[in-house]
């Protein structure tokens, strides 16, 4: 079953995608950020901020603004999260 989309630049969450996490923790590594300093960052728990990074719960706005901390292009994150299948 495929995964489930949004059109860019919504709010609707997209199913949890092992493809995107993978791209958030390596653009993480790559850039010296622990899951702590992400949560600061954002603004937000730990709790919530390892929700977003596991991609359970995690919209474009939120991707976005978390390609923006990281330093990253939005679509180096959501394209492998837009493909999986």
């Amino acid at each position: 079953m495929p995964a489930l989309s949004a059109s860019p630049k919504t709010d609707t969450p997209f199913a949890p995608s092992t493809l995107l996490a993978k791209a958030i923790r390596k653009a993480m590594r790559e850039n010296g950020f622990t899951l702590t300093k992400l949560a600061d960052e954002m603004g937000v728990t730990v709790s919530t901020a390892s929700s977003f990074v596991d991609g359970s719960q995690i919209t474009d706005s939120t991707a976005e603004r978390i390609a923006s901390i990281l330093g990253i292009r939005f679509q180096e994150i959501t394209f492998s999260k837009r493909d999986a299948k």
